[in-house]
């Protein structure tokens, strides 16, 4: 497993979300010493200097969680996933073990932006109004299973993205037409634990 930090810095005339990238260092973490984690917290981080740390992720599964949210619920809700060295991509069937671990990490991540949405001050007249949310989210996840140092195995799930875009697996899949009326269903299919 590595760390990436990027140090970032603000281009004149532009808003502090457009932040070009001046270097990148990679640092693994089986070589991060003691000194080390001084240095990175004794860097000046700034809104004019902002750094990022990034955890680059070797091996596992990748999957993307696709949802749509309106008046703070879940609407709809389909896991898709990559499959062989084809690149086909599938649907995962709701009676997965990990499609219930998707799901409950996608609720509580709704919940926790609903929340944050309703403290924060935003400047359009639907701010307070915390139905007013209502967006796309596509999350993605990478599963691998690992082998602790005891001996014990097991899997572990890391959330590695999130944004508020169509994945190109849901514009692979609807313009498959053997394969788009299965995403219909499975997208707007009314999951157990979100009635």
């Amino acid at each position: 497993m590595r760390i990436r930090s990027s140090v970032s810095t603000h281009q004149p005339g532009l808003p502090h979300r457009y932040l070009a990238e001046k270097s990148i260092n990679f640092i693994s973490c089986d070589t991060l010493s003691d000194s080390m984690v001084d240095t990175i917290k004794d860097l000046a981080i700034s809104e004019t200097l902002p750094y990022r740390m990034v955890e680059v992720i070797d091996g596992g599964v990748e999957y993307s969680a696709h949802t749509f949210v309106n008046a703070r619920k879940i609407r709809t809700f389909v896991v898709t996933a990559v499959r062989g060295a084809s690149g086909d991509i599938v649907i995962t069937p709701t009676s997965r073990p990990l499609f219930e671990i998707f799901y409950q990490f996608t609720r509580r991540f709704v919940e926790a932006l609903n929340d944050k949405r309703r403290d924060s001050m935003l400047a359009y007249p639907y701010a307070k109004d915390r139905r007013a949310f209502a967006d796309h989210l596509s999350l993605t996840f990478c599963v691998r299973d690992e082998i602790r140092r005891n001996g014990d195995s097991i899997r572990k799930v890391t959330a590695v993205n999130c944004t508020n875009e169509p994945h190109s697996s849901l514009t692979l899949l609807c313009s498959t037409p053997a394969v788009s009326y299965n995403l219909a269903q499975a997208y707007t299919e009314i999951y157990p634990s979100s009635a």
